[in-house]
């Protein structure tokens, strides 16, 4: 939706609507966070490879949404409250703090 030009708002709506839909289905949410987008597209990069980054930013330039990564991380932490949660920390290739809460919820 962002990508259409979408405003926070329209997408905030959407996706609570879809939330209200799957509701009796009682969803839970793993969420792995890293602290900012910008360390979640350099860490993607660095996995992904430059070429990956060169492609993407070109196409969020020609769709002009070179925001569209900012924009998503806030959006995500305004609607993660509408379903059971929780959070996963996540920086650069520790996974300690994931491993460990999705355990104590005993999904691994």
């Amino acid at each position: 939706m962002i990508f259409r030009k979408a405003s926070d708002l329209e997408v905030k709506t959407y996706i609570q609507a879809i939330a209200e839909i799957i509701r009796p289905f009682a969803p839970f949410c793993i969420y792995l966070r890293r602290e900012n987008a910008v360390k979640s597209i350099n860490f993607a990069k660095t996995v992904k490879s430059e070429n990956w980054a060169i492609r993407v930013e070109k196409l969020l330039t020609e769709l002009g949404c070179l925001d569209v990564f900012d924009r998503r991380f806030d959006l995500e932490q305004t609607l993660l409250p509408l379903f059971p949660n929780i959070v996963c920390d996540i920086s650069g290739y520790d996974w300690s703090d994931a491993e460990a809460k999705i355990k104590q919820f005993g999904f691994a």
